[in-house]
């Protein structure tokens, strides 16, 4: 886990500093090792927030949308609810994606999200960030 934990704030910080493409990169990297361990743990939600948050920066809103909502549900699952210096990160995100599409394409996205197993969040941003 430590591995994962070491790779997704490398990939935060190298988007914070604008290196889109490395981060995109690094993400991936993290995601790939999720997959590996195929738990259900806060480390991988975080995974697939921190992939949310670079995506979005790419204009995928939309899966964007079903990705903040998988990780929300995941959490609510296990009583995990987001560190207070984390909220304010997700709701950029979040509002972000939701600027960009209707509120009704957000929405479906959204309770389609919900619906989504961790893993199979995680499968979806790798594959949107193989792309």
């Amino acid at each position: 886990m430590g591995q994962r934990a070491a790779l997704m704030n490398l990939a935060l910080i190298t988007f914070e500093r604008g290196d889109d493409r490395r981060a995109r990169g690094l993400v991936r990297e993290t995601l790939r090792l999720c997959q590996e361990i195929a738990d259900a743990s806060a480390t991988t939600v975080r995974c697939v927030e921190i992939a949310s948050e670079i995506l979005q920066a790419g204009g995928a809103s939309e899966t964007v949308a079903r990705l903040e909502a998988a990780a929300n549900a995941q959490r609510e699952a296990l009583g995990a609810p987001l560190p207070p210096n984390e909220r304010g990160e997700r709701e950029r995100t979040r509002q972000a994606a939701a600027a960009q599409l209707t509120s009704a394409r957000y929405g479906q996205a959204w309770e389609t999200g919900a619906q989504l197993s961790i893993q199979e969040a995680v499968d979806l941003a790798a594959g949107e960030l193989a792309t």
